[in-house]
C-alpha cells in the first residue's frame, strides 16, 4: 500500500464523520423545511380537495406522516432549546447537550422512517383493494361451496 491510498482513506472517513455528525442533521432540516413550504403551496392539507377513493385515510396520512413529523423537524431545535435552557443552569452541560439537540432532527427523521414501514401492510391492503374482482388474486374451493 502506498500512502496516496492511505491518505485517501483517511480523508474519505474525516469526510463521512463531519458530514453525517454535522451536516446531516442541518440537511435534514432543510428538506423538512423545503416539504412544508410546497404542502402549503399546494394545499394538499385541504380535505375539500382530496379525490381519492378514501379521503380520510388520504388526509390522516398526509396530516401524520407528511405534516406532523416535518413540523416536529422544523421546530424541533427550537422546542428542545428552550426546554432545556429553562431547567438546566449548569453551563457545561448546555455544551454537552447541544449536540443531542442538534441531532434530535435525525431520530425524528427516523421515527417519520419507521412509522412509514409500519404502514406499508395497510397501503398494500388498499391497493389490492382497489384492483378489480378478475385480477385478485382468490382461489375458491370447491368444498366450501
Amino acid at each position: 500500500m502506498d500512502s496516496q491510498t492511505i491518505l485517501g482513506a483517511f480523508k474519505h472517513i474525516l469526510y463521512q464523520l463531519v458530514y453525517y455528525i454535522f451536516i446531516l442533521p442541518y440537511d435534514v432540516w432543510c428538506k423538512a423545511i423545503k416539504r412544508l413550504a410546497a404542502q402549503r403551496e399546494n394545499n394538499a392539507l385541504k380535505f375539500v380537495d382530496i379525490k381519492s377513493p378514501w379521503p380520510m385515510f388520504t388526509f390522516l396520512k398526509r396530516w401524520c406522516i407528511d405534516f406532523f413529523f416535518d413540523m416536529l423537524i422544523a421546530i424541533a431545535w427550537i422546542i428542545l432549546l428552550l426546554c432545556f435552557f429553562f431547567t438546566s443552569s449548569d453551563f457545561g452541560t448546555i455544551l454537552m447537550a447541544i449536540y443531542p439537540i442538534y441531532a434530535s432532527v435525525v431520530g425524528i427523521h427516523l421515527l417519520r422512517d419507521f412509522f412509514i414501514l409500519l404502514l406499508k401492510p395497510f397501503s398494500k391492503f388498499l391497493g389490492w383493494l382497489k384492483k378489480p374482482a378478475q385480477h385478485l388474486d382468490i382461489t375458491i374451493d370447491k368444498e366450501m361451496l
